[in-house]
Order: C-alpha cells, then structure tokens, then sequence
C-alpha cells in the first residue's frame, strides 16, 4: 500500500452498509482500490471522483460503483457530499446487474432521478440497520437490502441487457462447476471464443478475471457453509474445487481476514448470543 493511501478494514462478514458525509477537504485515495465492490449513492451536497481518463462532478442521485482492483480517488473540496455507501463481495447472480456504463476500466457509474432514489436510498438504510441490530439472519437480510438496492440501480442502467450472451454463458459455466479445477480453455468452448477473447470479454464486462470471479464466488459460498452447516472444513474445500484444504485456508484467510476455523468459530458465536 503507497504510505499515501487511505486505510482499508475488510468488513467481517463481507458487507458494509453505511451513510458518510464528507466534509470539505476529506478525500479518499487507494493507489489499488479494494478487493470488494464499492458503491456509493450521492444523496445531498456535490463531490469529486477521478479515474484514469479525467474527473467527474458527483451529485444528488450520481451512483458510482468502483469494481475490484480499481483505483480509489474521491471526496469533497470545497462542499459537502453525502453519500450512501457499501462495500460487498457480488454474487455470480448479481453480476449481472452490475453491468454499467464504464467512466473507466473498473469505474461505472448511473444517474438515479426521484423517486427511484428514495427507494434505493430507503433500501441501503434497512441494509444498515438489519448490520447494526446484530439479530437473527441479520447479515442475510441486509444482503437482501443491498440487493434490492443494487437491482433498483440497474432499472436505471441503459445498457441493462445488453450483456453479452456468451458472458452470461460463461457465469453459468463457471457455477456449474464450482466443484472441480476449471481451466479457461473449458470456458473458451463453452461460449464457442478463442481463450483470449473470452478473457478479454469476461474482465471488460464483469470488471475481473474469469479465474478471479471463479474463487471469489467459492470462497462466497465457502462462507455460507461454514456460517450454516457442520460441515468439516476439509469437506468444504473439496466440494468447491479447491486443490487442497491447506490452499483453500489461505485464500479464505486473504479474502476475509480470518481463517475458516475462526470464522465458523465466530459465526457460532454470533449464532449463541441471538438465540
């Protein structure tokens, strides 16, 4: 991390929900962004957001989506900008809905008009309270609320399905076989594109590598096994194609800061105190 970047804390269970209001002269700078999604709402005031090709003015009803790996540049200058805002890991389904209009590679953005913005905004604070409460299905529940969020988001998207067939192919593809290596010439065929092309294709409209979607869903799908089920961890990661146990805890680990064990430990917990 450059000495000059902001700090980043992964959320615990891959989910923040939250308001923020940036005061004149708060700016945030990540030189690699984050390994999660981030979507901020402009709900009031104007703020600035700058990416590879230039800058952009950020208002009432702007939406920017910053997919992962890409830069972070944003804030306020001279006025304050508040903004509803979450980082979370997309689902294989949600993907995509996440199809919009490029400002840059990894940086999309949407115009949200009234009422529709209400409504969005109205759901990203249900999310965050569902997180606050702490109770029952608490995380699932907000999840729903970002989700309703992000979908209402994606009535306004003028590219909504204009994804490409082939990349909707490949997203089947790929979930269908969560349970073994897959290689991207696999994938190739699947789609009838040369591996380059579909590589191409796939990082220009889903914003990361095939491979990359690939375990990032896994490792989603690991977390909600260990959050709900008993069953053993080694168990877990031969079932969803990872090569060995030891492989599979280190990328658990990478993504959200705790090891499988200690996640499930945590869960259960959590799960003890709600009932």
């Amino acid at each position: 991390m450059n000495a000059l970047d902001t700090p980043y804390f992964p959320p615990p269970d891959g989910l923040w929900i939250d308001r923020l209001v940036f005061t004149p002269g708060n700016v945030t700078y990540r030189q690699r962004g984050t390994p999660d999604c981030l979507i901020m709402i402009g709900v009031d005031g104007c703020g600035i957001l700058r990416h590879e090709r230039g800058e952009r003015n950020m208002g009432r009803g702007d939406v920017v989506l910053l997919m992962p790996d890409a830069p972070h540049h944003y804030g306020s200058e001279s006025t304050s900008w508040e903004v509803v805002w979450s980082h979370f890991v997309p689902t294989a389904e949600l993907a995509a809905h996440l199809a919009w209009p490029e400002l840059s590679t990894g940086v999309r953005f949407l115009h949200i008009d009234d009422p529709n913005l209400e409504e969005i905004a109205n759901a990203m604070k249900r999310g965050h309270e569902r997180l606050q409460r702490g109770s029952t299905l608490s995380h699932e529940l907000a999840a729903n609320a970002l989700n309703e969020a992000l979908l209402l988001c994606d009535v306004a998207n003028p590219l909504r399905g204009a994804w490409d067939s082939r990349i909707r192919m490949a997203i089947d593809f790929l979930c269908r076989h969560l349970d073994r290596p897959v290689r991207i010439d696999e994938v190739a065929r699947s789609t009838g594109l040369s591996t380059s092309r579909i590589s191409r294709l796939f990082r220009q409209q889903t914003g990361t590598s095939i491979q990359q979607f690939l375990e990032g869903r896994r490792l989603e799908m690991a977390r909600q096994r260990l959050s709900l089920t008993d069953q053993p961890i080694s168990r877990i990661s031969t079932d969803l194609g990872f090569s060995n146990p030891f492989y599979f805890s280190r990328r658990f680990t990478k993504c959200f800061k705790r090891s499988p064990s200690e996640y499930r430990l945590q869960a259960r917990r959590q799960k003890t105190k709600r009932t």
